[in-house]
């Protein structure tokens, strides 16, 4: 990679990640991994009220949803429901796995050291299990600050008001739910910003993790936040594709909704790609201080 200490400077930090992996392009592979497996999974649920797939998911739609969802257009309707509820058992089991390879080899190229995915992946099985508690904590952690937003939604529907300030506070919560929720996702990667990286690469077990991040976090939380956030920002032009052109276009052609799923998917290994080699060039750069 090219100069590996960038130093506590947002922008500088954030090219040279952007550098590192279009220098390195082998640095993407696990995230186009995860990618592919994202992928895979959303042809599956596409064809699941299809034959032969039908005879297994038939059932299963059928007794969740209901008889109608096994047919067009409404089986489409599931589609981002049903794909939404898998990312969550991608991102335990598997997106930890390979997103902490993605890590191991950013390090080994921050150190001069000659990287490949399989020697990666090899080195950071013996974690694995750290790496899935970590991830289940940070789940849980999400869902706990998204439950909290969601007793604010529920407050906002009990607001009569059709006009003045209170009808603002109204549309801003229920219209603004997917934003505030990629906020929510912002916050929640800032608290645990460095646990990947320190199971990882200082072999610590997961609550020592915990710990040690908390204490990383405690001078640069905020250099951190706007690292993940800018990034994260890039994903807005997809969900107001995904809000807007999507419901109109989506009653003409059948698979609008499974190229907007594709299409987040792409933008997204590109933000994790460039958040999380900022975030390990980071963590190197503090540990050689």
């Amino acid at each position: 990679m090219a100069s590996p200490t960038p130093k506590k400077q947002l922008i500088p930090l954030l090219r040279e990640s952007v550098n590192a992996y279009i220098t390195h392009p082998i640095l993407l592979f696990p995230f186009v991994t995860i990618a592919f497996v994202q992928i895979l999974l959303l042809e599956v649920l596409y064809f699941a009220p299809r034959f032969p797939l039908v005879k297994f998911f038939g059932p299963l739609i059928q007794r969740l949803e209901g008889e109608a969802y096994l047919h067009y257009p409404q089986n489409l309707l599931i589609l981002p429901k049903w794909f939404q509820i898998a990312q969550y058992f991608i991102y335990v089991l598997i997106g930890s796995l390979l997103t902490a390879t993605a890590i191991a080899m950013i390090a080994n190229l921050n150190n001069q050291k000659k990287t490949t995915f399989g020697a990666a992946l090899r080195s950071t099985l013996p974690r694995y299990l750290h790496l899935v508690i970590a991830a289940i904590i940070t789940f849980f952690v999400f869902q706990g600050l998204s439950g909290v937003y969601g007793l604010c939604i529920r407050r906002a529907l009990q607001i009569r008001s059709e006009t003045g300030l209170f009808h603002l506070i109204k549309a801003i919560v229920l219209y603004g739910a997917p934003y505030f929720n990629l906020l929510i996702g912002v916050l929640v990667t800032v608290m645990f910003a460095f646990v990947f990286p320190i199971i990882v690469i200082d072999q610590k077990k997961v609550f020592s993790a915990i710990l040690l991040n908390f204490r990383h976090l405690w001078r640069s939380f905020w250099f951190i936040f706007f690292v993940i956030l800018i990034p994260t920002l890039f994903y807005v032009p997809v969900m107001l594709l995904r809000d807007n052109l999507g419901i109109v276009v989506n009653l003409t052609f059948e698979g609008m909704r499974l190229l907007l799923i594709i299409l987040s998917i792409v933008v997204m290994i590109v933000i994790d790609a460039t958040i999380y080699t900022a975030i390990t060039t980071y963590y190197l750069f503090k540990k050689e201080q």
